[in-house]
């Protein structure tokens, strides 16, 4: 593991712990004594102190939040540019290679109190599921000019509805921009 490593995962503890004791001097702050004991006295400095050490984590909500939306609008626009001014290609679909890859992954359905009294009986697989994962690698080669582009794309689904879906669509287009070759987009939007 590297140095920086260690350090970024060593702020992440630091910053998720601050959040922790800021919610913590917010239920003191409250009067909050346990759950058998009788509510106490609001505490106004330790309300204002956690929420003080809370905002960080709001920030950073937020912060992700605008990115992630700035990032996919970002997306979109670059999606209608090509659609409207790039290289319009239509592709076969059964022409189109599909590599597949199946695993099985265990996810947790319980995690109440109740999942660790199933632990503890030894029955821990009550709190566990199988789920089939499918992911396909789409692949096709394609001449145009005398330039070959090469395009891959992995879509998540499961094969043989994939293979279907590709039967009955039977073309596609694929977009490029005429300035720049490693900007594609190819209209799968009939599998959504």
């Amino acid at each position: 593991m590297k140095f920086k490593d260690i350090i970024n995962s060593l702020k992440t503890y630091i910053f998720f712990g601050i959040v922790y004791i800021g919610f913590l001097a917010i239920l003191a702050g409250l009067g909050y004594r346990g759950r058998w004991r009788p509510m106490g006295d609001l505490n106004p400095y330790f309300v204002a102190f956690g929420i003080v050490l809370i905002i960080p984590l709001l920030y950073w909500i937020i912060k992700t939040k605008l990115t992630d939306r700035a990032a996919k609008a970002e997306n979109e626009k670059r999606i209608e540019k090509l659609k409207k001014d790039g290289q319009k290609i239509e592709i076969d679909l059964n022409k189109v290679k599909v590599n597949s890859s199946s695993w099985q992954e265990q996810i947790i359905t319980d995690n109440t109190r109740y999942a660790g009294l199933n632990e503890v009986v030894g029955r821990g697989d009550r709190n566990l599921k199988l789920v089939n994962r499918t992911l396909n690698q789409i692949s096709f080669k394609k001449t145009i000019k005398g330039r070959t582009i090469t395009y891959r794309e992995s879509i998540e689904m499961d094969t043989d509805n994939l293979k279907i879906h590709f039967a009955l669509k039977k073309k596609t287009i694929l977009y490029i921009d005429p300035d720049d070759r490693k900007n594609m987009y190819l209209d799968l939007e009939f599998l959504k």
